[in-house]
């Protein structure tokens, strides 16, 4: 988790979002069918922990990320 945290925050310092696929994704939230719910909350959770919004996209998840209205940009 930290090295995609560390690569979102990389990307945010010089953009407006950060987008991250789904085969990313999947290494740290792999893909079920039966959880899709539990995953998606895991994603907003670690998005929020960073200070980032996060828009997951599906079917084929893609999640972009934004800093936080009120975060600032580091």
């Amino acid at each position: 988790m930290k090295t995609l945290a560390n690569y979102i925050t990389e990307r945010l310092s010089g953009r407006k979002f950060c987008i991250v696929y789904g085969n990313e994704i999947s290494r740290l939230w792999p893909p079920d069918s039966k959880s899709v719910q539990k995953r998606d909350v895991a994603i907003q959770a670690f998005a929020k922990r960073h200070g980032w919004t996060a828009t997951i996209w599906h079917p084929g998840i893609r999640v972009t990320f934004r800093r936080a209205p009120g975060r600032r940009k580091h």
